[in-house]
């Protein structure tokens, strides 16, 4: 909380709203490993693309967290396709 408060104070608003990002990141993390279900990863992988998303437009792109975040989004694009490719197989074999 201190590091937040302190960044918060020193960025002002680009802090504030990376934050969303950051906390569907964390719930993200929460669907990680191999007993979780595929829909379910897929879920908070939409989720966290749709806040991403969010911030590039709000930002227009002018934020110095902006390159991290398009890396970010990529490599969920990715994700998801790894995760359709595993449904699909699924689906395949049933």
């Amino acid at each position: 909380d201190k590091f937040v408060k302190a960044s918060s104070a020193l960025f002002g608003g680009e802090r504030n709203r990376i934050l969303i990002v950051d906390e569907a990141l964390a719930v993200y993390d929460t669907f990680r490993g191999a007993n979780i279900p595929s829909d379910k990863k897929i879920s908070a992988l939409k989720n966290l693309e749709k806040d991403i998303l969010n911030y590039l437009k709000i930002t227009e792109g002018d934020s110095s967290r902006t390159a991290k975040v398009e890396e970010l989004n990529s490599q969920i694009q990715n994700a998801l396709s790894e995760l359709y490719n595993v449904v699909d197989n699924e689906l395949l074999n049933e």
